[in-house]
């Protein structure tokens, strides 16, 4: 029974309205004069940046001043601080010192750790179809580290599927078909069940009491499972999305709503629980922000100029749209006495702090959502000289894994943050 009693004891241990983890990321940083809120922890006001989550001000709490190691101080010294921090934001480790890639003669390999999500995903994943869902939009060709954030384990990243009519299969080619074929699919899920199910029942004769407890609760668990597999064979399928060049710059915007809503689509069917997406790739992005400003200047060559700082505070301010109807859809969605937002931690951050200078002592997070009420939310929260791993403890514990004290191996303190929850 060793395989399967753990993944279904964490079920029984979770309830029945789910928490959802989304991590939502952009890359080259942001302007701290025009991103940070302004007030005090309970009385604060949004930023220019900040301005089009407006309407779910509530639902927010701004993270400043966390810090990530910085530049030559962790990892091979190749790759830049963009192809570095891709690895370490989610997962609290660095890049190999050694391995298949080479950059000015240095050699370097994939993240030593494992991104914070896929963590989660050992529990909230055991209840779902897909353990997790990886989205992405514009993030390049090519399997290197500056374009892979998420690892299911040490030296294992996970492609982030950046084609909304790939993901559209992936995620609902089964549930688009006709009602026999539904029909299959939920029988096949369900006579799984069936199978675990009947070796419980078979030992839990031959086990303590205290035992046989816990099967019980794990046979409960197998109920509420099949219930919710029944729910989803008959999950009404989106249409498929329309076909277009998920590479080409100017797709950008609508590849990104599409994403999207495949996103809180498959959460709503509890397809999945846990899923991230991974906004353009993170080294040298040349990502012509056309539909904002004419200039033929990618974000990374923009990036580098403090000149240009209105135009890159318009397209921090974008990415702060897309994370906003992220939360529009998710707010739609009606669950328990609320909606899917409630139940649900969006963690949006970026891999480098400030884009001029590439400085991460002071890296922007804001965390988004509801978590069942594990977090009073509407909150501006700042820290200074506090490595970042620690806001990845407080994750995994708001999300159940409450014996988790560190993550990754940058930071030798533990405990998450003060005061976030």
């Amino acid at each position: 029974m060793a395989p399967f009693l753990p993944r279904l004891e964490a079920e029984a241990e979770l309830g029945d309205t789910p928490k959802r983890l989304i991590l939502f990321f952009h890359p080259h940083g942001v302007i701290f004069e025009d991103w940070a809120p302004t007030g005090t922890t309970n009385d604060w006001e949004l930023s220019a940046t900040l301005q089009p989550l407006a309407a779910h001000k509530e639902r927010l709490i701004v993270l400043d001043g966390l810090s990530l190691p910085e530049g030559d101080t962790v990892g091979p010294p190749e790759g830049g601080p963009h192809t570095r921090n891709t690895a370490h934001l989610w997962s609290g480790a660095p890049l190999a010192d050694d391995g298949p890639f080479t950059r000015n003669d240095v050699t370097f390999g994939w993240g030593i750790g494992t991104s914070i999500d896929q963590t989660v995903a050992e529990v909230l994943g055991a209840q779902s179809y897909f353990r997790s869902l990886e989205f992405g939009v514009r993030v390049g060709s090519g399997a290197r580290p500056h374009n892979r954030m998420i690892y299911r384990a040490p030296g294992e990243p996970l492609e982030p599927i950046g084609d909304p009519v790939a993901a559209f299969n992936r995620i609902f080619g089964e549930l688009d078909g006709d009602p026999q074929a539904l029909d299959r699919l939920r029988a096949s899920r369900l006579s799984a069940l069936d199978t675990v199910s009947a070796e419980l029942k078979r030992v839990r004769d031959r086990v303590s009491s205290a035992d046989r407890t816990k099967m019980d609760a794990h046979l409960e668990a197998i109920r509420a499972m099949e219930s919710r597999l029944n729910a989803v064979a008959f999950c009404d399928p989106p249409q498929a999305p329309m076909p277009l060049d998920p590479a080409a710059n100017d797709s950008m915007p609508d590849v990104s709503r599409q994403q999207l809503e495949l996103m809180v689509r498959a959460m709503a069917c509890d397809l999945t629980r846990v899923a991230s997406i991974q906004y353009d790739r993170n080294e040298n992005s040349d990502t012509r922000f056309t539909w904002l400003f004419d200039d033929d200047r990618g974000h990374h060559s923009i990036s580098h100029s403090w000149a240009d700082r209105p135009k890159l505070t318009q397209i921090y301010a974008w990415y702060a749209g897309q994370l906003a109807y992220l939360m529009d859809l998710l707010e739609a969605v009606p669950e328990g006495d609320g909606t899917m937002l409630d139940n649900t931690l969006i963690v949006w951050g970026t891999e480098v702090g400030a884009p001029v200078t590439h400085k991460c002592d002071r890296m922007p997070f804001v965390l988004a959502g509801g978590v069942g009420g594990a977090l009073e939310m509407n909150r501006f929260l700042s820290y200074e000289g506090v490595q970042h791993n620690r806001l990845l403890v407080s994750l995994a514990n708001i999300m159940g894994l409450e014996d988790v004290q560190s993550y990754g191996t940058t930071d030798l303190g533990k405990g998450g943050l003060s005061g976030l929850v």
